[in-house]
């Protein structure tokens, strides 16, 4: 046999040792290497944990009575014009929501750093009781009850995959963009529920008193007359209270209660 040829059949002898040795070394490699991590199974909740705002509509929130004043501005005499009845369709969203909490978590900054930072949540979902869609826009807003400050809910895309690793819910957590949309009607037998988590950062360590205002689960407003002649459209908001009997020192979300000494857990304001 020639040299040539000879070097050729062990050339390709050498390359299919190789292949064969890699193969039996994928093989190996897929039986030692450890499955993908799965999510968590949803956690089970005790009875209570969760507190749930009904979606009520008084029936005097359907409809309103107050003057026109574009048109008493033309002839202050039409009396059609004054008291006049409007009705409104009004709808509402069922809200539930766990105690506030806090969680540690490492925050990219605008200059490029990271930065461990205190992130105060509170992890909702809703469900839409109606025969009809609805759309669900939601805003929360905390505020301190004795300094006024206000804190609006921040985006923390980490903060909400380590806030879904501790809470395991049973569907995906969206923050407040990704989760306004138009929510499903009521089907018997069919969860058209949406989960979702606000977060603060910043929040005072020394703040005792403080309630969170949620705005977007009904479309139902108030007229308030001004004094200039005008008038201003106020809408209903859900204000939950909260209570923190701790100080700024070992802070621990244990302390936070929901209800405040005096005052009503949770209630509905018009602003």
């Amino acid at each position: 046999m020639p040299l040539s040829t000879r070097l050729l059949v062990f050339f390709v002898w050498t390359l299919c040792v190789a292949a064969a040795a890699d193969s039996r070394g994928d093989e190996l490699t897929r039986a030692t290497r450890p499955e993908s991590p799965t999510r968590l199974p949803p956690r089970r909740l005790a009875p209570g944990v969760e507190t749930t705002i009904p979606a009520r509509v008084p029936v005097e929130e359907t409809f309103s009575r107050h003057n026109i004043p574009e048109l008493l501005r033309i002839d202050p005499n039409w009396d059609w014009a004054k008291d006049v009845r409007f009705q409104h369709r009004v709808w509402a969203i069922e809200f539930t929501f766990k105690p506030v909490r806090f969680i540690d978590v490492d925050v990219p900054q605008r200059d490029g750093r990271m930065r461990r930072e205190r992130v105060w949540y509170m992890v909702y979902h809703v469900r839409n009781p109606n025969r009809q869609p609805v759309p669900f826009y939601p805003s929360f807003l905390l505020e301190d009850q004795e300094t006024k400050q206000r804190y609006p809910a921040r985006l923390i895309p980490v903060a909400i995959t380590a806030i879904e690793r501790r809470e395991r819910p049973p569907k995906r957590l969206l923050h407040t963009p990704s989760i306004s949309r138009t929510v499903p009607a009521y089907e018997e037998g069919k969860d058209n529920s949406l989960w979702g988590v606000a977060t603060w950062t910043d929040v005072d360590p020394r703040i005792d008193y403080f309630s969170v205002i949620v705005k977007g689960l009904t479309n139902a407003y108030r007229w308030q007359d001004l004094a200039d002649g005008s008038r201003r459209r106020l809408r209903r908001m859900l204000k939950l209270n909260f209570w923190r009997p701790g100080d700024q020192y070992d802070e621990h979300e244990r302390e936070i209660r929901l209800g405040v000494p005096g005052q009503v857990d949770y209630e509905w304001v018009f602003r």
